[in-house]
């Protein structure tokens, strides 16, 4: 498993390549893991991120308080045989000029086919699992 903490660098491995993309915050649960399981049935590389989303939290929200579990989420993506992890700070947002989504025919009930454009990257294609 490889891990990315700026989204440059996985963007640019995984270019050309369809992929699938299961994002969470971390503090991995049973229901992240199924997602990533459902994943890698796909036959492609999978990509999870972590990132406790400071934009997910309202005013009364304690953001500071949300668990951040790191070493044993990493250890059970490792387990499950994912391929990237991306653990990026709260900084991302200002390295992503757009993202599109569309479903795609073939898992349409779990997938969608999205479009990330980075602003020194070309387009990447992946499947994202959402829970």
């Amino acid at each position: 498993m490889i891990q990315f903490s700026e989204a440059q660098p996985l963007i640019e491995a995984l270019e050309g390549n369809e992929f699938a993309f299961v994002p969470t915050m971390g503090n991995l649960h049973l229901g992240h893991l199924s997602l990533i399981r459902t994943a890698k049935e796909l036959n492609i590389p999978v990509v999870c991120s972590i990132l406790v989303n400071k934009l997910q939290f309202g005013a009364n929200e304690d953001f500071d308080s949300y668990p951040r579990t790191l070493s044993a989420d990493l250890d059970a993506l490792k387990e499950l045989g994912c391929d990237y992890v991306f653990t990026p700070n709260n900084d991302l947002y200002h390295d992503i000029d757009e993202l599109k989504c569309a479903p795609i025919a073939a898992h349409e009930s779990t997938t969608t086919q999205c479009n990330a454009a980075s602003k020194s990257a070309a387009d990447v294609n992946f499947s994202c699992f959402f829970g």
